[in-house]
């Protein structure tokens, strides 16, 4: 059903709905369901940093990266190893001083 609609998607509107897409974004419909995170994320970041949110593992974690990003105003290339690092639930400190121990202190 995916590849029926990403075929005729494509055909309307162009390579931006081929599948691989597509499956990207029932991805984030199933991960973001709260409007208001979506609206207010969608202001600030682009699509490739919702792609390397979409892989990581923990709500915590993705929260923590999407605000990082927007505070720091980091560019996905440079926030690829922050991204794998907090897939790997590795110490790791951000410029601002901030650990991924602080995840407790960010709201969902």
């Amino acid at each position: 059903m995916v590849l029926a609609l990403s075929v005729q998607l494509e055909n309307k509107y162009g390579r931006n709905f081929e599948e691989k897409n597509l499956r990207r974004m029932m991805q984030f419909a199933d991960q973001f369901t709260e409007k208001e995170i979506v609206v207010t994320l969608s202001r600030q970041l682009s699509w490739s940093h919702f792609l390397a949110i979409l892989s990581i593992k923990n709500i915590e974690a993705k929260m923590f990266y999407a605000n990082q990003v927007i505070e720091q105003e980091i560019l996905v290339s440079k926030a690829s190893e922050m991204k794998l690092k907090l897939n790997d639930q590795e110490e790791f400190i951000f410029p601002n001083g901030k650990s991924l121990k602080t995840l407790h202190f960010i709201k969902r």
